[in-house]
Order: structure tokens, then sequence, then C-alpha cells
């Protein structure tokens, strides 16, 4: 039970939480380059359309990838640098609580995809299917 339920349910929720602001992003305007000297190098130095693609599509494809167990590692790296960038650029100066946009959220985030980027997705994922059958085949 160990082995299949943990992953799987981080995965679902990062999952939800990142697709959530993966569509806000999809359907709202880019605010990035209010934020852009925030950003720390060398984020910084991508011009801000750019950068709001890259969150954008990464919020929308990891989620799916998570949801599936499917490139689980690459996905969780992908996704906690994309929450390291927002912490510095946004959250950090608001101190820690929700209630004040700071970085406590940010902070779980990455603790939780811990497991995900050094274990990886757990037994119900693709992933795992993946590496019986080239294990099988070895």
């Amino acid at each position: 039970m160990g082995n299949y339920f943990p992953q799987l349910l981080l995965r679902l929720f990062l999952a939800y939480e990142f697709l959530e602001s993966g569509l806000m992003k999809f359907n709202g305007t880019n605010w990035f380059s209010e934020i852009q000297s925030d950003f720390p190098f060398p984020f910084s130095i991508i011009p801000p359309e750019i950068s709001w693609q890259i969150a954008t599509w990464f919020e929308l494809i990891g989620p799916v990838a998570l949801i599936l167990g499917l490139g689980t590692r690459f996905f969780s790296a992908s996704l906690i640098i994309l929450t390291i960038v927002a912490w510095v650029a946004v959250h950090a100066g608001n101190g820690y609580n929700f209630s004040n946009n700071g970085y406590k959220l940010a902070l779980i985030y990455l603790i939780m995809f811990t497991p995900l980027l050094f274990k990886g997705a757990g037994k119900l994922s693709i992933d795992h299917l993946l590496s019986k059958r080239f294990a099988s085949n070895a």
C-alpha cells in the first residue's frame, strides 16, 4: 500500500494546484513584466512574454504528466524551479503567511515535490510501468 498511494496523492494534489495556476495564466493577461526585475538570474534576462509562456505551459502540461505519472522526476524538477522563481519574485518579500501572499505555500509545494523528485511517481504510474517494461527487456 505504501508504494502505491502516497506518491499518487502527492501527484494529484500538486497537479490540481499547478493546473489551476496554469489555467489562470492561460486565460489571463501577462503580468510578468511588472515583476521581471524581481526574477532571479538567469530568469531576469528572459523576456517576460517568453517567461509567461514557459510558466503557463509547464503549469498546464506538468500537471497532466503528474496525474499520469509520466516523466514525474522531470516535471517535478521543472515545477520546483518554477516555484523557486515564484517564491523569489512574488512571495519572498511578503513574509511567511498565506494571508499576506507569503512564501508558506511555495515552501509546502517544494517539500511535497521532494519525494516525487527523489523516489519517483510510485507504482500507480506510467513511469513504473515503463521501468518494468524496460527492465524485463534488458
